[in-house]
């Protein structure tokens, strides 16, 4: 009976031991199938798991990867060749790699050295960890001397660079090469990479001597040589590449070899385009000012009475100390079907009268200019040495006295043009009389330069272009102011100041070139 009981007891130690052992080999099983998030790639089904990890790491992988998550990369990579990863809490981060027919151990250690990672094996058991964990496990931190260089090969052939590198690399060094790419990967200590980066260069510039040299003729229709000729030298190969060009054909002709020929041809492509034209319509509206509006017309506060939706004041810029410190240009922009309107409110302030009405026709970024002035005539004299003594010879010269306008539009993708206006305003402040009696007037002038953006077909608004005429007027008593001396004191002269201000309605609309064309052909056809 005690024999029976003891052989029971027995067999129950056997079963709890039995159960134990398999509790312990679930969990350390369990070491290798979770990752961070508990699974890792099961790889049972991949391959067979006879092979060593080494083994696994030695066979060849294509990978297309493009900013992965570095977790699904390695665990893509395990299922690929069949690796046993355990993948650490704290790994993060993502990987950019295009390579074709390279072995997994590299992309392992292009993961790995990318994102600053950590990893130990064991066995055929693969630990991946950040540096932090690393140094939390053992105390020590991780340490890796070997840097990642990138070169991507335009002349010598792939082969041939592994071959040659290979030879100079470090023990812990590795030569990734993408032959279909021609991308070269190097992987070792910093003073390595730089000995095979420097023979690389020297491979890659005697395969370049070996490459034959095209030359190429392009014939620009619509930007001139001359601008883009420091663009074309920047792109040349040194001391390999030249470039003629003939001014008056517009030609460049360009000898380098053929990659830098497509380079070239790329970007004469994108300059060599024609230009957006622009048309700008001007009205010049001359405002006779009343005597309730003699300093100038109050363009800030017209605008913001004015019943008129689209019309928006932009400001009021003063043109500096040459000219009267209370005169300024305002500036707005309104709606086209507005101008009508505009136009009303300006008779309500004086006599209104259209003096200009140019349409210029002028290319994207180019300058156009309006003039709106008068000649101011003045004598100049000339002294000269003759034989029998010294002639004064005198002759008339002309000043450019009022407004000019110019005009330099911008036109944007969006369907805007931006304007850059610079109006320049002269007037004759004052005259100089010399010893001969030569009347010379003295101009004072003023400039001012500012940018509006607004829609094509919209109108710029500028005021406060404002001029004076003094005009003096002599009155006397009939008969008896005619009389020699003692008419003078039945005489008198009054001065009246006429002040005008010039009003500019600029319209920016775009264009293609062809309109002019279209109405000729339509006139054509109503002749016939």
């Amino acid at each position: 009976m005690k024999s029976q009981r003891t052989k029971e007891l027995r067999n129950q130690r056997t079963k709890k031991l039995f159960f134990c052992s398999s509790v312990f080999l679930f969990l350390c099983s369990s070491v290798f199938s979770f990752t961070q998030e508990g699974v890792v790639a099961d790889t049972s089904e991949v391959h067979e798991t006879s092979l060593t990890s080494d083994v696994k790491l030695s066979q060849k992988v294509s990978v297309d990867f493009k900013q992965v998550d570095v977790v699904e990369a390695l665990k893509w990579l395990a299922k690929q060749v069949g690796l046993n990863i355990a993948v650490g809490k704290g790994v993060s981060g993502k990987v950019t790699l295009f390579l074709k027919d390279v072995p997994a151990g590299d992309v392992l250690d292009l993961i790995l050295s990318t994102n600053k990672l950590a990893y130990e094996k064991k066995g055929d058991v693969i630990s991946i960890m950040s540096e932090k964990e690393y140094s939390a496990l053992y105390g020590e931190n991780y340490t890796d001397p070997r840097q990642v260089q990138t070169l991507s090969l335009k002349y010598a052939a792939p082969a041939d660079i592994q071959t040659i590198i290979e030879q100079l690399k470090s023990d812990i060094g590795k030569v990734i090469v993408d032959k279909n790419s021609g991308t070269v990967i190097l992987i070792d200590a910093p003073n390595k990479i730089a000995q095979m980066q420097e023979a690389i260069n020297k491979l890659e510039f005697s395969s370049q001597k070996r490459t034959s040299l095209l030359s190429a003729v392009f014939n620009l229709k619509y930007a001139r040589v001359e601008a883009l000729e420091a663009e074309i030298l920047r792109i040349l190969t040194p001391d390999v590449g030249k470039l003629k060009m003939d001014k008056r054909t517009n030609t460049f002709i360009i000898t380098d070899f053929p990659h830098k020929i497509r380079e070239i041809k790329q970007m004469l492509i994108a300059f060599d385009k024609r230009p957006q034209q622009v048309l700008v319509e001007a009205r010049i509206v001359q405002v006779t000012l009343s005597d309730k509006f003699q300093m100038g017309i109050e363009w800030e506060k017209l605008f913001a009475d004015a019943n008129l939706h689209s019309l928006d004041f932009k400001g009021s810029f003063p043109l500096g100390p040459s000219l009267s410190s209370e005169q300024k240009i305002s500036i707005g922009s309104l709606d086209a079907d507005e101008y009508t309107a505009t136009i009303n409110m300006l008779k309500a302030i004086g006599k209104t009268e259209i003096i200009s009405s140019p349409r210029l026709a002028v290319l994207d970024g180019e300058e156009a200019r309006i003039n709106i002035v008068s000649k101011e005539a003045y004598v100049t004299e000339t002294i000269e040495e003759t034989e029998v003594g010294t002639e004064t010879a005198e002759a008339i010269e002309f000043l450019d006295v009022g407004t000019k306008l110019s005009v330099t539009p911008t036109v944007h993708k969006d369907g805007f043009i931006s304007l850059k206006i610079k109006p320049e305003i002269s007037s004759v402040s004052k005259t100089l009389t010399t010893d001969k009696g030569s009347i010379v007037p003295i101009v004072d002038t003023s400039e001012l330069e500012t940018k509006v953006l607004l829609r094509s077909g919209a109108i710029v608004v500028i005021g406060g272009l404002v001029k004076e005429k003094r005009k003096r007027t002599a009155k006397q008593m009939p008969v008896v102011g005619d009389i020699p001396v003692g008419g003078n004191l039945v005489k008198s002269t009054d001065e009246d100041i006429e002040r005008k201000e010039l009003v500019v309605f600029l319209s920016p609309r775009l264009i293609s070139g062809e309109e002019g064309r279209t109405e000729a052909k339509v006139r054509k056809r109503l002749r016939h």
